[in-house]
């Protein structure tokens, strides 16, 4: 008994000796950094896997469920950390070595509870791996590191020769996952599909040396307050960014104890768990229909624009939709037991909780509505004296247990339910909202519900003049000055270039929603005629119905964002597209196939700007450019605006201004984006970022936005220059 306890460990202990060598010998290479991290995750993750007894169906899947449960681990020890030394006494919990201590002790811990027997590390390596799989792994292993060359290259203006060639091997390598998803093993397409997502996020996180996109400059604010606090406790403010663990406590605890700069655990690390979405949709799409379209709806989630484009710049939601994914897997694994999936059910919705407060409220919403839903569908079925269902994989434990933690979490430990009770106070002052005001049908008013009005610069000045009447505070100049500078274009105007596909883009988007919504219909209408249960055609059809709701309601449109709302909802939606497209092939098989590619290639295309448009990752020039690439000009004007500047001091930017201010300094409130002469206080500190220097400037104001030109002259004429570079300029 006891040889076999240290057969069945002797790997937990040799990885217990590298991690704490490579802790002592810590050298500066990215290699031996990253093997930090990977030990940081695998060993309490693989233990406590192990020592739990849980095993999925499918080796990608226990891959995944190791790896969240490392991640939920060394936010739980970091977050538990700092509680403990504010008791004990004013100590650095952020350090080194007692974070290092805790995660070690966790993993003998549960490397000693584990069965005799099985080998929690070893069980990770799959049983079998033939040459041409092992082969191919390694080669589309490479291709997330030529996207970050690619992004480099861009940075530095070296060409985009790289980047379409990248760009080139994604779109084959979707193509050939969906033309021979027959005769490929599910394990196969399921790295293909990692490694092209990882490609693709790269192409956006590594653009610009420092953080590309807009929540994650104040993401990146709450890590650095948490890193140099040394710990982290519960924000007495509410604010919901210090209260999310994935933010705080795992990037400075990653960060601590790799050695890894937090500028490269947010732009390499985080994407790491966003590009195991799609593969973790196509194991959950596989266990009910056939291969090509658990492919097809796998892919779909990356060709979306907001996949890459949106999620790389929002690190708690790549967090987030990765326990959601997880999620969905470990909750209708039929090979568990019951009792064994309602517990590593709520560990993963408890994971899920403390990462990301809105995916969890929406994730709530949904299992309860599915919950009640599908009694209520027994309960027919049971009277009408149709065959049973079966019982629920959503239990009602964990229905109430996740409730039970968000409202702990979120309403009693952190205090940052205002979210939730925002809403609410919006609903019982105009309800729901279903005719979002606006011109134009009421189709046209209902699409673009919650999508910010673009006005022309003449009537945004007037809009801003209007709405800065209700600052009593403000000391603007007077009208006798400011109406000789009337709004204008900008001199060098942002345009599009409009093609053949960018045609058919609104089409192809409306054939998708068709497709899922008859496909929803279909398998809750005529569920015993598919291999679909009937748990997932109501869980499908609350989604259809909570994403119609979130994209009509102009209350709930002014709290979610409707673009990330259509990326966790399609991993639910992922079985109807699925189920349409198997349905397709069963008509027309090349056909079907022909339309698939067809489709995946438009979209592709679209969002990443290979036809029409002006792409991040594909031009140092366009809006998103302007917008979100941050320059160590920008940076430079902003940290010295922030020495100069009073605490209390008035500073005026544009829109995306804002982003150079949390990049450079610790301030984390929002400045005033209304760069008009009319709307600017006398006394008032001035940025202009590159884009502004260069003529445009972007502004909003009560969700009505435009681009302008620079009042450059206005600026020059009534303000001081006190600091100047050749793309950014700080008046007074």
């Amino acid at each position: 008994m006891h040889q076999g306890w240290w057969i069945t460990r002797w790997s937990t202990l040799v990885l217990v000796v590298l991690f704490v060598a490579a802790l002592a010998t810590r050298s500066d290479l990215v290699l031996s950094r990253l093997a930090l991290v990977a030990l940081l995750i695998v060993l309490p993750g693989a233990t406590v896997v192990g020592a739990a007894r849980i095993r999925l169906s499918s080796h990608a899947a226990q891959l995944a469920l190791v790896a969240g449960t490392g991640v939920a681990v060394v936010m739980a020890w970091s977050a538990l950390a700092g509680a403990l030394v504010a008791i004990v006494g004013n100590y650095r919990a952020f350090a080194t070595a007692p974070l290092a201590i805790g995660i070690i002790v966790i993993s003998l811990v549960a490397a000693a509870a584990c069965p005799r027997g099985i080998d929690p590390v070893l069980a990770l390596v799959p049983s079998s791996v033939v040459r041409p799989s092992y082969v191919s792994a390694i080669g589309f292993a490479m291709l997330p590191v030529l996207g970050l060359v690619a992004a480099e290259r861009l940075n530095n203006r070296l060409g985009t020769m790289v980047t379409y060639v990248v760009l080139a091997i994604v779109a084959a390598s979707v193509v050939a996952a969906v033309v021979w998803a027959e005769r490929w093993s599910i394990g196969r397409i399921q790295w293909v599909l990692y490694s092209v997502a990882l490609t693709v996020v790269y192409l956006y996180s590594f653009r610009s040396n420092h953080l590309y996109g807009f929540d994650i400059q104040q993401e990146f604010q709450r890590f650095n307050f948490a890193s140099n606090t040394g710990r982290w406790l519960p924000p007495k403010n509410g604010d919901p960014y210090s209260a999310m663990l994935s933010i705080t406590a795992l990037p400075v605890a990653v960060s601590k104890v790799s050695g890894l700069s937090g500028l490269a655990v947010f732009k390499g690390c985080y994407p790491l768990l966003l590009a195991a979405v799609p593969a973790l949709v196509l194991g959950f799409v596989r266990r009910w229909l056939p291969a090509r379209g658990a492919v097809v709806a796998a892919a779909y989630i990356i060709v979306l624009a907001q996949f890459a484009g949106q999620l790389s710049a929002i690190t708690r939601q790549q967090v987030g939709f990765f326990y959601l994914a997880l999620l969905l897997i470990v909750l209708f694994d039929a090979g568990l037991a019951r009792t064994a999936r309602t517990v590593t059910s709520l560990f993963v919705l408890g994971a899920l909780v403390v990462s990301h407060y809105t995916t969890s409220y929406l994730v709530m919403q949904t299992l309860l509505a599915t919950a009640v839903g599908y009694w209520v569908v027994r309960k027919v079925r049971t009277i009408r004296g149709a065959e049973s269902s079966g019982p629920p994989f959503i239990s009602g434990i964990v229905v109430l247990g996740g409730i039970a933690m968000v409202v702990l979490w979120d309403g009693v430990i952190t205090r940052t339910a205002k979210n939730v009770t925002g809403v609410s106070t919006a609903f019982a002052n105009r309800g729901p909202s279903l005719l979002p005001s606006g011109n134009g049908s009421l189709l046209s008013r209902w699409i673009n519900a919650g999508v910010s009005k673009t006005l022309d610069p003449s009537a945004f000045y007037q809009v801003a003049k209007e709405a800065s009447t209700k600052e009593h505070w403000l000391n603007p100049y007077p009208t006798s000055i400011t109406s000789a500078y009337p709004a204008a274009a900008p001199a060098s105007p942002i345009t599009s270039v409009h093609g053949i596909i960018t045609s058919v883009l609104p089409l192809v988007a409306q054939l998708i929603l068709v497709a899922i919504v008859v496909g929803t219909a279909i398998i809750l209408l005529r569920n015993r005629r598919t291999p679909v249960p009937l748990e997932v055609a109501v869980l499908a059809s609350v989604t259809v119905a909570l994403i119609g709701l979130i994209r009509i309601s102009g209350t709930l449109a002014e709290f979610y964002n409707q673009d990330r709302a259509q990326v966790q909802a399609a991993m639910v939606l992922s079985v109807p597209l699925a189920y349409v497209v198997i349905w397709l092939e069963t008509k027309v098989r090349a056909a079907a196939v022909a339309i698939a590619v067809f489709v995946l290639l438009v979209l592709f295309a679209s969002s990443f700007g290979l036809v029409g448009g002006q792409s991040p990752v594909l031009t140092n020039a366009g809006r998103a450019y302007d917008n979100f690439y941050i320059t160590d000009q920008d940076v430079a004007a902003a940290g010295w605006l922030d020495r100069h500047a009073t605490t209390t001091g008035l500073i005026w930017s544009d829109r995306y201004g804002t982003l150079r201010i949390w990049a450079g300094t610790p301030r984390a409130a929002t400045n005033h984006q209304d760069l008009t002469p009319a709307t600017i206080d006398q006394g008032s500190w001035v940025l202009l970022t590159g884009a502004n220097v260069a003529g445009r400037s972007y502004g909003q104001v009560e969700n009505q936005g435009s681009t302008f030109a620079t009042p450059t002259n206005f600026l020059q004429d009534n303000k001081n220059r006190v600091y100047s570079s050749p793309n950014a300029q700080v008046y007074r």
